[in-house]
């Protein structure tokens, strides 16, 4: 088999299985329509889900404690919708927080390992 076989052969294997795997997660999503939430190929985040995790942060934060860390944050996003923290990467979490202190709607205790954040005090 030439070189040029293989790769159409490749092409035409890759076409098969994406189109089988596209009709199970059609079925999988008629049962299961609640976990549908904004699923698309490559970061996980198509145009109606921009902002959502931030969105699920300030949620999570309304919900617990006021001092909380990465993992503590990525175990209540995981609470609060299961189907969309599956595409949430540490270093999309991270990035997050990151952005919320640099706004101020959070702030990052100084010198602690792992990092701790922390909700804003209102000024009196």
């Amino acid at each position: 088999m030439s070189e040029r076989e293989r790769k159409e052969e490749f092409k035409r294997l890759l076409a098969q299985v994406e189109d089988e795997h596209k009709r199970k997660l059609e079925a999988l999503y008629t049962l299961y329509p609640e976990y549908k939430l904004n699923h698309s190929k490559g970061n996980g985040l198509n145009g109606s889900a921009r902002g959502m995790l931030p969105r699920l942060v300030r949620q999570a934060m309304k919900k617990h404690e006021d001092r909380f860390t990465l993992d503590d944050m990525s175990r209540w996003i995981t609470e609060i919708d299961p189907a969309f923290s599956e595409n949430v990467s540490r270093i999309k979490l991270s990035n997050t927080l990151g952005r919320m202190v640099r706004k101020g709607k959070l702030e990052k205790v100084p010198d602690s390992s792992p990092a701790i954040y922390e909700k804003r005090r209102k000024a009196p």
